[in-house]
């Protein structure tokens, strides 16, 4: 099952050899490594609520981020595990506030973002403002930010211009 809904593909289209069916006019832009870790908050809410993953792969691509679990995500709400059975995540663009990376001294690096849920039926709770955590294991982490904010911005330059209203047709007077 997915958070926020995620189409995967069965694997025996060799045109595509992603776990994963892209929308239209989507192409791939990323490909982390594997053991990313995950962390999903809500901001705000006193029931401390955390769905995490310590083992994925996360894609970007020209709409969205995905996230693919080798296991099912962990859901700890008041401190009680609760083992669902979400195994991917995805996060469109337009629903993204803001994002930046976490160096550290020691340890892997790490790349947040806040995003605000738009689709009430997507397994997350609309009503709060969510965090997201990416912790790169394995290194990486540069790579995709770089690629993440080349492929933010042209989709944010990109949507500016879809939704400007058209121009009226000139016509001689």
């Amino acid at each position: 099952m997915s958070l926020n809904w995620l189409e995967l593909s069965d694997n025996t289209d060799p045109s595509n050899p992603l776990p994963f069916v892209l929308l239209e006019n989507e192409s791939l832009r990323f490909r982390s490594p594997k053991r990313i870790t995950i962390k999903l908050n809500p901001i705000n809410n006193k029931n401390h609520e955390t769905i995490s993953s310590n083992n994925g792969t996360m894609y970007l691509t020209n709409k969205r981020l995905i996230f693919i679990s080798e296991t099912n995500l962990r859901i700890d709400k008041n401190y009680h595990n609760e083992i669902n059975n979400f195994n991917n995540f995805v996060l469109l663009f337009n629903s993204i506030l803001s994002f930046g990376l976490e160096n550290s001294w020691f340890g892997p690096n790490k790349w947040h973002c806040l995003f605000k849920i738009n689709n009430p039926d997507g397994g997350l709770n609309y009503l709060y403002q969510w965090k997201i955590l990416l912790i790169f294991n394995d290194g990486g982490m540069f790579d995709f930010a770089k690629a993440f904010e080349s492929t933010f911005n042209d989709f944010k330059n990109n949507s500016l211009f879809v939704q400007n209203e058209q121009l009226p047709v000139y016509s001689e007077i």
